[in-house]
């Protein structure tokens, strides 16, 4: 099997699929109770793994999936510069790509695009979907 768990838990379901060379994010409708706290602890444990495996030459430079469909936790600002300074720096040294596929959650999408659209240093190309199967697609493309 090409895929590695990296986390699982109430909130979300997050892989690494070796053979796509991607790193999946499902979250899940019960981020609703989501606190800071439990956001930070567990996308920094994840990103850690990911930037660990990556430097130790274990994994390539993956693609980023993020299904925020059901994504309804609120990202303060504070937690927005948080996550571009502890998150995105790292991550966007070696990713090529990052797909989000949005929430009909207007605030919660709003969020998601500032954090970012805020992070103008990320080489990364970032575009953002309505349709997972588009998403994926939008990733592989090139890359073969």
């Amino acid at each position: 099997m090409s895929k590695i768990h990296l986390h699982s838990d109430k909130y979300l379901e997050a892989l690494y699929d070796k053979k796509l060379n991607l790193v999946e994010f499902y979250w899940k409708n019960t981020t609703e109770d989501l606190t800071e706290a439990e956001y930070r602890m567990i996308v920094s444990d994840i990103v850690d793994k990911v930037v660990e495996n990556v430097e130790n030459k274990q994994w390539k430079a993956p693609n980023w999936l993020l299904d925020n469909r059901d994504f309804l936790f609120t990202i303060s600002p504070e937690l927005q510069q948080w996550q571009a300074k502890k998150i995105f720096e790292p991550v966007s040294k070696f990713t090529k790509k990052a797909a989000f596929v949005m929430s009909e959650d207007l605030v919660t999408q709003f969020a998601i695009e500032q954090t970012y659209d805020e992070h103008k240093e990320a080489k990364m190309l970032t575009q953002y979907f309505i349709d997972l199967h588009q998403a994926n697609e939008w990733l592989q493309e090139g890359d073969n």
